[in-house]
């Protein structure tokens, strides 16, 4: 067995955690001497289970005085860099290989220090209780802390892992000794991570072990210990949807323990994305030079252009360059008036006056107004994520628009001194002008005015107005003396002298008989007549009401 000394020596050199790591699955071991515990005894977090220990018969036996894996602070964990202590202080629980004997002395886990020789050859691994899934988890990496020596082609650590729950093993990597000039005979803690597989991403079946072997005569201290075993991801962000040529800053998040360097490229390699410093940085600038689909990949490693031990995936959509439009393009309106334009081709937009003016809005369209005679242009800037548009311009002419009115009834004839009633529309407001008194410009609308009595032409005039536009339209009114139908019964009797007869007219609402001297009355719908002799009749009827018109009507009554 090597012999066992505890150095006194303390470095303070310390490895720093990015807070913001994303560790889904971690193992410390707890704390107390526990000097003997087994490594099997006990679960040191009740959700990983207790771990468990399995002697391998390949490539060769356990000997009867075989090493064993031990939970104790008798190895204790030490900040990185500092050398490896016994039980005292925090007595920071460990996972390590140590020496198991009873006889002829006595020699329970004195820490990660090993017996060699024939008796002494151990095979066995050490893996833990809980299957860990990693489902929704990619790019995963295993970290922890180790000192460790040993003799590398015979007496060596693996890390092992299993992807069916333990059913079958596989070897991830030797773990190389530690640098332990400083801490002779024990060794110094050293960070080490590595990336797991792709076959272990979104796996619900996840197991992870260490695998010693020992089966040189001579040996050579410390064996291996373990702490603070941690496994995580980190992810990748970009700004919202980029446009071709825009330069964008990427983010890497969740970043795991001791991963300091970067190293960036894309699929397609071809066109090429830019990245600015391609190597180093968690926050590089991109280009994307075309529109299309890439997938973008970070390896983080612990040194600068070291072995990646995580990787973060992002797939980036870059659209084509951002086309708004504006519609309509160009608009007349009336001073005052409101014209809408609408904006397509973006999520979100920022309308306004000249190009580089203030902005007046936002939202997909506008309600814009001027109230002078003027031509505006009104400019729109589209944004889809990060992408922004071009300005689009849409121009709106105010001017007085000549407005189309129509007045109805359109063509009228009344008689003399009928009522006219005339209604127009194509405006808001509306003043009219009554021939003969030119001054007096009545508001209302329909119009109601009575003629002149007189036959002749007369035209009234409408101005309609609508939010600065005016318009206006004229119509004539016919006065004159229409004829019409008229009847009387009977027509055309012959009466006995002295007998008297009831003439009677329709078709008109107002009748004048002539001659009257033999009449019950000269004015009616119905007379009684006497005549002496043969007599003619005659009856001028009168048609009122939104037409006053006259018809002249003979009648001969004979007697016999």
């Amino acid at each position: 067995m090597k012999k066992i000394i505890y150095s006194l020596i303390v470095l303070f050199t310390l490895l720093a955690f990015d807070s913001k790591s994303q560790v889904f699955w971690s193992e410390g071991f707890g704390v107390g001497c526990s000097q003997g515990q087994l490594a099997n005894a006990f679960a040191p977090t009740a959700t990983n289970g207790a771990w468990v220990v399995t002697p391998l018969a390949a490539p060769f036996p356990n000997g009867v005085d075989a090493n064993e894996w031990f939970i104790s602070a008798t190895e204790q964990g030490q900040l990185v860099g500092n050398c490896g202590i016994g039980c005292g202080g925090t007595d920071d629980r460990t996972l390590h290989m140590g020496a198991n004997i009873l006889v002829p002395i006595p020699i329970v886990d004195p820490g990660a220090a090993y017996l060699a020789g024939a008796t002494a050859f151990t095979n066995k691994r050490v893996e833990c209780g809980n299957i860990i899934s990693t489902l929704g988890k990619s790019g995963i990496q295993m970290s922890f802390k180790y000192l460790g020596q040993g003799i590398p082609a015979s007496d060596f650590c693996d890390i092992v892992y299993s992807i069916n729950g333990g059913v079958t093993w596989l070897t991830l990597q030797q773990i190389a000794p530690s640098n332990n000039a400083a801490c002779i005979p024990q060794g110094e803690w050293t960070f080490f991570a590595v990336g797991l597989p792709p076959t272990c991403d979104n796996n619900p079946n996840l197991k992870i072990g260490f695998h010693w072997k020992n089966n040189d005569l001579a040996g050579a201290d410390p064996s291996i210990a373990i702490d603070d075993i941690q496994l995580a991801t980190m992810t990748v962000t970009f700004p919202p949807i980029p446009c071709p040529a825009q330069t964008v800053v990427a983010n890497v998040n969740n970043i795991p323990p001791g991963v300091t360097g970067y190293t960036w490229t894309s699929i397609p390699p071809v066109p090429t994305v830019t990245f600015n410093p391609p190597t180093g940085s968690a926050n590089p600038t991109v280009t994307f030079p075309a529109a299309g689909t890439y997938t973008i990949i970070v390896f983080g490693s612990t040194l600068p252009g070291g072995i990646p031990t995580a990787t973060a995936v992002q797939v980036v959509t870059v659209n084509p360059q951002l086309a708004v439009f504006a519609n309509p393009i160009s608009q007349t309106v009336c001073p005052g008036a409101n014209a809408t334009i609408t904006a397509s081709g973006a999520n979100t937009y920022t309308w306004s006056i000249g190009i580089n003016g203030p902005s007046i809005g936002t939202g997909s369209a506008i309600v814009v107004s001027f109230p002078t005679p003027s031509v505006v242009a009104y400019f729109v800037q589209g944004e889809l994520g990060m992408c922004l548009s071009n300005s689009v311009i849409a121009q709106v002419t105010y001017t007085n628009l000549p407005l189309t009115l129509t007045v109805s009834p359109a063509n009228l004839t009344v008689c003399p001194g009928s009522a006219i009633s005339l209604t127009a529309s194509g405006a808001t407001n509306y003043t009219w002008s009554i021939p003969g008194n030119p001054t007096l410009t009545p508001t209302t609308n329909p119009l109601a005015d009575i003629t002149p009595t007189t036959f002749g032409v007369y035209t009234y005039t409408v101005v309609g107005a609508d939010i600065g536009c005016t318009g206006t339209q004229t119509v004539d009114v016919v006065v004159a003396n229409v004829p019409f139908t008229m009847t009387i019964t009977p027509t055309s009797p012959t009466i006995c002298v002295g007998q008297t007869i009831t003439l009677n007219a329709a078709g008109g609402t107002n009748y004048t008989w002539t001659p009257s001297t033999t009449l019950s009355n000269s004015v009616g719908a119905s007379v009684d007549a006497t005549p002496t002799i043969t007599t003619t009749y005659n009856i001028l009827g009168e048609q009122s009401g939104l037409y006053k018109q006259y018809s002249d009507h003979s009648y001969n009554y004979a007697w016999s």
